[in-house]
């Protein structure tokens, strides 16, 4: 996946511990502070709804969302066959659409995104976490990263129209 073509002042790095009123507002794992509603479905995490895509069935989504830990989310994915459409263009075009809704639906993560100013955000979590990502964005390098500055720029952009 290529960046921008963009200067940036910094880099910030993202992390599990980064927390700014005890909400890691970064981590599409977390839970705490935010929810999405997708078909009448509560999602605790950007992770969460994201999964929920790979299936029409309302019985699987209400059990994805009930999920709590990402090992959980992680073994449940392997378990769900891929549709046609489960491709890593769909999968992380879905991952920015939520995540951007993420922020939409909470002004102060928006206004904490926002304070990271024009760094560049990296993504220098412990390996390990990778082994909970859904397997198509595995192969993206940085891609938590790239999807919150997308989501920055497209935040700024609304406010300004």
């Amino acid at each position: 996946m290529e960046t921008e073509n963009k200067i940036y002042e910094d880099i910030n790095e993202i992390s599990s511990f980064l927390n700014t009123g005890n909400i890691c507002f970064y981590d599409s794992y977390i839970t705490q502070g935010f929810s999405v509603e997708i078909d009448g479905i509560k999602y605790p995490s950007v992770r969460h709804a994201v999964l929920s895509y790979k299936t029409e069935s309302v019985e699987e989504r209400g059990r994805i969302a009930a999920m709590i830990f990402p090992s959980d989310l992680k073994e449940y994915e392997m378990l769900l066959p891929a549709p046609k459409y489960w491709k890593t263009d769909f999968v992380l075009k879905t991952f920015e659409e939520v995540t951007f809704r993420k922020f939409m639906e909470n002004p102060v993560f928006a206004e904490k995104l926002d304070a990271t100013g024009n760094k560049y955000l990296m993504d220098k979590r412990d390996k390990s976490v990778g082994e909970y990502d859904i397997a198509e964005l595995i192969k993206i390098e940085n891609y938590d990263g790239i999807v919150l500055m997308r989501t920055r720029e497209k935040l700024r952009k609304q406010k300004t129209t």
